[in-house]
């Protein structure tokens, strides 16, 4: 017989998820925190057009096109 979804294993799953989604957000901080302190080095990708940022070719940010 399978596993049947009641209200109990459907709460379970939910907090599961939302420790899921609150590591993540930690991960994506850590992420950008890193980033920030990268001594970046640009490349472009001379396939990718002329509107594709370069990226740093160490953490993989996206470089910043300054707002006309």
């Amino acid at each position: 017989m399978g596993v049947k979804l009641d209200i109990e294993l459907f709460k379970k799953l939910l907090k599961e998820k939302q420790k899921a989604d609150t590591h993540a957000m930690n991960v994506d901080v850590a992420i950008q925190s890193l980033q920030n302190i990268c001594d970046h080095e640009w490349v472009s990708d001379p396939l990718a057009g002329q509107y594709e940022p370069s990226y740093c070719k160490i953490c993989g940010k996206e470089e910043e096109k300054p707002l006309n």
